[in-house]
């Protein structure tokens, strides 16, 4: 026999064990789980042993029990570590750990504007229009400042030995 006859035969099988199981299948994992269990069971059988559905229920049975156990555990895990979390162990403190000295040699280079562009740009990142909207400038403005500041700051890294050029 083919395995598209056999499922064809057994493919109730499988709904009857999530029904037995009151298995709530939305995402079809426990479906695809006992077509895996069917497919195995196909490759697997020996007819002098039993009968194939006697086999494949069984294995069907078996991957869904399994199954659950794992999920259960699973969560009983994820409940645990939540439990012991407090919100503070949650909470990403987003630092950048940029070389102060760097940082001064870079401000002392630009102008207000190209360091204000710096600052919120690259530091806080910030969209350009934010900063524009925020500065009361165009976003083309804002453009400028950081397409002046670039060269500013490239030169300063190559002054300083931050990269060579």
């Amino acid at each position: 026999m083919r395995f598209e006859d056999i499922l064809k035969d057994c493919e109730k099988m499988i709904y009857h064990i999530m029904h037995k199981y009151q298995i709530r299948d939305v995402d079809g994992e426990f479906y695809q789980e006992g077509l895996i269990a069917l497919w195995n069971a196909f490759q697997n059988y020996d007819p002098s042993k039993s009968k194939f559905s006697t086999y494949a229920y069984y294995g069907i049975t078996r991957t869904f029990i399994n199954k659950i156990r794992k999920d259960n555990r699973e969560r009983d895990q994820f409940q645990q570590w939540f439990n012991q979390i407090t919100i503070e162990d949650l909470v990403v403190v987003d630092e950048l750990e940029v070389d102060t000295p760097f940082l001064l040699d870079i401000q002392q280079a630009l102008t207000d504007k190209q360091w204000c562009w710096f600052d919120k740009f690259v530091l806080k990142d910030q969209s350009v229009r934010k900063i524009a909207e925020e500065e009361g400038v165009t976003e083309n403005a804002v453009k400028n400042w950081g397409k002046l500041a670039r060269k500013k700051i490239q030169k300063v890294m190559v002054e300083k030995e931050y990269i060579e050029w």
